[in-house]
């Protein structure tokens, strides 16, 4: 959802480019002791979680401490799931908008798809970045065939097709471990998008979005397909609901659709 009101921020001209350093939106920051590499940071690598920011947890209260670094790595030559970049990326738009994520979304997605029941947490005005949205089961598959209709609805552009295109393409691969690979299989996902897992290798083509619980979007463009899956799985662990559910579209949905 984040990666998607960043589209439409960067049609409307709140924001400049991708490449823009993440820094440019903190001024106060700027003249500190950071890491040489955290000058280099760009939205694009917060996009794709490509970073290299090194603070991990649930506090997303922004300070100093947790953008100087040192960084994991070079930005943008390797994907870390961090739940930091997302909520970094939030404040970037509250910033660029003058709205948090969850009010900007009311005004230019949400409201137009004609979903007003959000639950979008916010910690000192920023919605948290990495988790807490709350959807119907019907609204979330509404997000699904936006991006199944290149970001129209209902005769209007609400996302420009060129941010569909991009932010549902692989940009960088995920690094997992034989054991990983091997649990998984046939159903083994690694290539990474704008905040979307990408198949695109599997017949036909296909992008995901799944998050903590079991929540799950699936959208196949070939077969002009949007599957939705909700859910309250605390228990699970590193998303492993997600291959009963690409199993289930895999071996019966998708057949079924052809």
């Amino acid at each position: 959802m984040l990666s998607t009101l960043v589209g439409i921020a960067l049609a409307e001209g709140r924001i400049r480019s991708l490449d823009q350093p993440m820094l440019d939106f903190f001024p106060e920051y700027s003249a500190g002791a950071l890491d040489s590499g955290v000058r280099g940071i760009t939205l694009r690598h917060l996009l794709t979680m490509s970073d290299g920011i090194s603070w991990e947890g649930l506090d997303f209260l922004l300070a100093e401490d947790k953008l100087a670094g040192p960084l994991r790595h070079e930005p943008g030559t390797r994907f870390y799931y961090n739940s930091m970049s997302p909520q970094v990326l939030s404040i970037i738009l509250t910033r660029s908008t003058g709205r948090s994520a969850r009010d900007y979304a009311l005004q230019r997605l949400f409201g137009p798809l004609g979903i007003s029941e959000v639950r979008w947490p916010e910690v000192q005005g920023h919605s948290l970045g990495a988790f807490g949205l709350e959807l119907s089961t019907r609204d979330l598959a509404k997000i699904g065939y936006l991006f199944l209709n290149q970001g129209r609805w209902a005769g209007r552009q609400i996302v420009p097709p060129e941010w569909i295109a991009e932010a549902t393409r692989p940009h960088i691969r995920a690094p997992r471990s034989q054991e990983f690979i091997a649990l998984t299989g046939p159903y083994f996902v690694d290539q990474y998008g704008f905040y979307w897992w990408i198949r695109p290798d599997q017949d036909p083509p296909a992008y995901l979005a799944q998050g903590y619980g079991g929540q799950f979007l699936y959208v196949i463009p070939g077969l002009d397909l949007v599957a939705v899956i909700t859910a309250e799985d605390q228990d699970s662990k590193e998303n492993l609901h997600a291959l009963g559910y690409l199993a289930l579209i895999d071996r019966f949905i998708v057949p079924a659709a052809r």
